[in-house]
C-alpha cells in the first residue's frame, strides 16, 4: 500500500459480495492541534492533512457485533476489488438482527481476534524512512481503522481514521550554506512513542497497550535518502509517525529533536510539552526546527559500548538508574544495560546523562571512572519478568553466555554474608556473588533463599568462577529439593544401579517414574535409579520428586535408555504397527496395549480379567509365534465397515465374530460376522460396534480388553486406552 498520511476517505466494504454505488467523499479539515511551548521560544503547532488512496493488494479486517454489544465476531480478511469505490469484499458471518456495531484495521493481520484487543500491531516503527525532502509516501505503511455505531446489516461504509499519530519537523537552515539532512531523531524523557502495541478501537478513542518493555521505546529514528541541499533560510519538511499519547495533568513531558547533515554536524532542541497536550491520532503535529549546527556533545548508546573493540571515553544520554548497590549502580538506555563501578551520585529511578565516562573490561564492560552525571529527570523503574535459574546446569550455562541486564531469580541452597556475600546453587561449578547491595541482609546468612536481580559479569581473570549478580530482591526459601544432577543414562543392556544426591529441607517421595525403571528413595539424600533391558527403540521419560510438605516444591530427573541392538531376523515373520490408516483393513492382526516402546499385551480372544498375553516390542514390530498366531484376528469387509474374526477360547464353534453391545460393556461373540468400523487416532486405533468402543482396562484389578461405552473411553482417560494394531507381515 502506498498512502500518504492522515486519511479522510470513505471506504465501501461489500461484507455480503455485493458492489457499492459510488459516492463522493469529501475529506474533511483537521483542525489545529495545539501549541508547544519551547526552551527556544514559542513554537506553534498545526495538524494538517494528506489524501489517501487504495492499491491493489490492500486488506483488512472486518469484525462486527450486535449494536451496543461486547460479542464480538471477526469476519477475517477483506480485500480490495476496487481501488477507485474503495471497495473490499469478503465473507461475513452471525447476521441475525438488524442493527450492528462495525470495526474495520488496516492493514489485515491474523492476529488481530477482536476489535477489543487487536494486534500486536506496529503503530510506528522505530526506525523509518524517507525519500526525499517534503515527502510523504513512506507514512502510507501506517495503521488505519474505521468504526460504524449501529449500523445495518447492509455493507457498511467505514469512514477510516488514522491510528498513528505523526510529527512534521520543519527544519529551516539558519547557516550561511546549503545543507542536507542525513537523519532525525525524536526522543521523549519517559513516553513510549514507537513500537508494537495491542490496540483497542471499541471505545471513543482508540487505546493502546504496549506488547512488552522490549518492543516499545521512547524515540523514532527517521533516516533521510536522497534528499536535495536546503539552502539558507529555505526550509524543508521531514514526517515520522509516533503512538499517540496525552501528558496528564499534573505531569509534564520533555521531546528533544536532534537533526544531523551529511557531515554528522547536529542541532539540538527540547521542547517541553505541558500537561493536558495531546498527540491525538490522525493529527500531525509541526515542530519548527531552526538548524544551526551546534557544538553538542557526541553521545554513544549502551549497546554501542558493549560493541566496541576496545575499552573508551564515552558520553551516554537518558540513562535510567535501575539498580543502586552501596558503590555502583546498573544503568539503562533503550539499547541495553551497563555496569558502574564508578560510584555515581544517584538513586533508582534518576534519568541521567553521563559525559566523559571512561569504560574497562571486567568480565563485561563497565564504566570505570570519570563520568560527569547531569540528572535530566527521574521515573518509576519497573523491573521485567524474571526467567528461573533453578539448577547448578542451568547456573553455569547462564555464567557462560548472559547479557548484561538479563533479570533472573536464583535458587541458592545457601548464602554467605561476610566481608563478600556469596551464594551456592548445588551442582553448579560457578559460584554467585552480590555486588554490595545497600541494604543488611546479614540475617540470610546459612539460609536457603531466591535471589532476583540483574546478571552483571562473570569474573575478572581467566580463572574466575564468579558469577555477579545485582541484587533487587532476597527472600527465604521455606522449602527446597535440588538433584545435583537432572539427567540420567544408559544404553540398552546397561542395568547398572545409578544414585542421584538430593539436597532438601525435609523429605520427599517418588511420586512418578516410568515402569521401566525401579526409582528407590532409600534415605532424604539419595535417589537409587535401576533400569530394565531395552528391546527396542530408545526410551526417554521422568521421574518425578516430590516434596512431603509442598506439593508444589518438585525435581524433575530425565532417564533415557539406549535403543536394543538386536534386530528382526529378516528370514522371519512378524507383525509391524498400524500408523497410517489403509485404504483396506483386511488381514491378519495382534490387538495391543503398548505398555512402552519395548513391552505390550496382546488380546487374546476372551471378555474376563487379564484377558492379555505379554509381547516384546522392537522398533514397531512383533516376531511371530505360536501364541501370537493363537491370538492373530483377523478383518475382512463388511458392508461399510469390517469383521473381526477371532480364534474360539472355550466355545464349541470353529470360528466366531466380535461386536460391542450398546450402553454395555461387554464382547458379544457371534457365529455370523459383525460390522465394525475402524479408525485411526494418532498412534491409536478406534475400533466401534454398535456405539461401543475396544479399549483396554489397564487397572490392575481388571488388565482386560472388552468393548466399553463411548463415555468411559474418552480423549483424556488414563485407565481405558485404545489400542495399537500390529498386522503380520509375512
Amino acid at each position: 500500500m502506498k498512502k500518504f498520511f492522515a486519511l479522510c476517505l470513505m471506504l465501501f466494504a461489500a461484507l455480503i459480495l455485493t458492489n457499492c454505488a459510488k459516492e463522493e467523499s469529501v475529506a474533511p479539515v483537521v483542525a489545529n492541534d495545539f501549541v508547544v511551548y519551547a526552551d527556544l521560544g514559542a513554537t506553534r503547532t498545526v495538524a494538517d492533512g494528506y489524501q489517501t488512496s487504495w492499491v491493489t493488494g490492500d486488506n483488512l479486517n472486518i469484525f462486527h457485533a450486535p449494536a451496543g454489544e461486547s460479542t464480538y465476531v471477526s469476519d477475517g480478511e477483506f480485500t480490495l476489488t476496487n481501488a477507485e469505490l474503495g471497495t473490499f469484499e469478503g465473507q461475513v458471518s452471525s447476521l441475525a438482527g438488524n442493527s450492528y456495531d462495525w470495526y474495520a484495521i488496516y492493514p489485515y493481520s491474523s492476529y488481530n481476534t477482536t476489535p477489543a484487543r487487536a494486534g500486536y500491531m506496529t503503530i510506528a516503527a522505530q526506525t523509518q524512512t524517507q525519500a526525499g525532502d517534503n515527502n510523504t509516501a513512506h507514512t502510507g505503511e501506517a495503521p488505519l481503522y474505521g468504526v460504524i455505531k449501529g449500523g445495518s446489516a447492509a455493507a457498511p461504509e467505514f469512514s477510516m481514521k488514522h491510528l498513528s499519530s505523526m510529527i512534521k519537523v520543519n527544519v529551516t537552515n539558519t547557516l550561511d550554506e546549503a545543507v542536507s539532512i542525513k537523519s532525525i531523531l525524536v526522543e521523549t524523557q519517559q513516553t513510549r512513542i514507537s513500537g508494537t502495541y495491542y490496540v483497542d478501537i471499541t471505545g471513543a478513542v482508540p487505546t493502546y497497550e504496549s506488547s512488552g518493555d522490549s518492543y516499545t521505546f521512547n524515540s523514532v529514528t527517521l533516516n533521510v535518502t536522497g534528499g536535495g541541499k536546503i539552502q539558507p533560510e529555505a526550509s524543508a519538511s521531514y514526517y515520522l509517525t509516533i503512538c499517540p499519547f496525552a501528558v496528564a495533568v499534573g505531569q509534564s513531558e520533555k521531546l528533544t529533536v536532534t537533526v544531523t547533515d551529511m557531515s554528522d554536524e547536529v542541532s539540538v532542541r527540547e521542547y517541553t510539552i505541558p500537561a493536558g497536550k495531546r498527540f491525538a491520532a490522525g493529527k500531525v503535529t509541526t515542530l519548527n526546527f531552526d538548524f544551526a549546527a551546534d557544538a553538542e556533545t557526541s553521545w554513544t548508546t549502551i549497546a554501542d559500548i558493549h560493541a566496541a573493540d576496545a575499552e573508551g571515553i564515552y558520553n551516554i544520554q537518558n540513562a535510567t538508574v535501575v539498580v543502586k548497590m552501596a558503590k555502583s549502580c546498573l544503568l539503562k538506555d533503550a539499547t541495553g544495560y551497563l555496569y558502574s563501578y564508578q560510584n555515581l551520585d544517584v538513586a533508582v529511578g534518576d534519568v541521567i546523562n553521563l559525559r566523559n565516562a571512561q569504560t574497562s573490561t571486567y568480565g563485561k564492560r563497565q564504566i570505570k571512572s570519570g563520568a560527569e552525571v547531569e540528572k535530566i529527570g527521574t521515573t518509576t523503574v519497573t523491573h521485567p519478568t524474571a526467567t528461573n535459574i533453578a539448577d547448578g546446569a542451568a547456573f553455569d550455562a547462564l555464567a557462560t553466555s548472559f547479557s548484561v541486564g538479563d533479570y533472573i531469580s536464583v535458587d541458592a541452597s545457601k548464602i554467605t554474608v561476610g566481608n563478600y556475600i556469596n551464594f551456592y546453587v548445588d551442582g553448579a561449578t560457578y559460584k554467585g556473588s552480590l555486588v554490595a547491595p545497600v541494604e543488611d541482609i546479614s540475617q540470610f546468612n546459612n539460609q536457603a533463599v531466591r535471589i532476583t536481580g540483574y546478571a552483571g559479569y562473570a569474573g575478572y581473570v581467566a580463572s574466575s568462577t564468579y558469577f555477579y549478580l545485582f541484587m533487587t530482591d532476597i527472600q527465604y526459601v521455606e522449602h527446597f529439593l535440588t538433584p545435583t544432577t537432572t539427567s540420567l543414562s544408559w544404553s540398552a543392556t546397561d542395568l547398572t544401579a545409578k544414585t542421584v544426591a538430593i539436597t532438601t529441607d525435609v523429605d520427599w517421595t517418588v511420586t512418578s517414574a516410568p515402569s521401566w525403571v525401579t526409582a528407590e528413595h532409600t534415605n532424604t539424600t539419595t535417589l537409587t535409579v535401576t533400569p530394565t533391558e531395552n528391546k527396542g527403540a530408545e526410551r526417554v521419560d521422568n521421574i518425578v520428586l516430590t516434596h512431603t510438605q509442598d506439593a508444589n516444591v518438585q525435581a524433575v530427573i530425565t532417564v533415557v535408555q539406549g535403543a536394543s541392538e538386536a534386530t528382526i531376523d529378516p528370514n522371519a515373520s512378524y507383525y509391524t504397527k498400524v500408523t497410517t490408516a489403509p485404504a483396506d483393513w483386511s488381514g491378519n492382526y495382534l490387538i495391543v496395549y503398548e505398555v512402552d516402546t519395548s513391552n505390550g499385551c496382546m488380546f487374546n480372544g476372551a471378555d474376563a480379567a487379564s484377558n492379555n498375553a505379554e509381547v516384546v516390542i522392537r522398533a514397531n514390530t512383533i516376531e511371530v509365534s505360536d501364541a501370537t498366531e493363537e491370538n492373530e484376528i483377523i478383518i475382512a469387509p463388511l458392508n461399510s465397515g469390517y469383521s473381526l474374526q477371532v480364534t474360539p477360547k472355550n466355545k464349541n464353534m470353529a470360528d466366531y465374530y466380535m461386536s460391542g453391545q450398546a450402553g454395555s460393556n461387554k464382547i458379544v461373540f457371534m457365529a455370523s460376522p459383525q460390522l465394525n468400523t475402524l479408525e485411526m487416532e494418532g498412534g491409536a486405533i478406534t475400533i466401534t460396534s454398535n456405539t461401543s468402543v475396544f479399549a483396554f482396562n489397564n487397572n490392575s484389578n481388571n488388565m482386560r480388553f472388552r468393548y466399553f461405552k463411548p463415555a468411559t473411553v474418552s480423549g483424556n482417560s488414563t485407565n481405558f486406552v485404545k489400542p495399537a494394531l500390529y498386522k503380520r507381515v509375512n
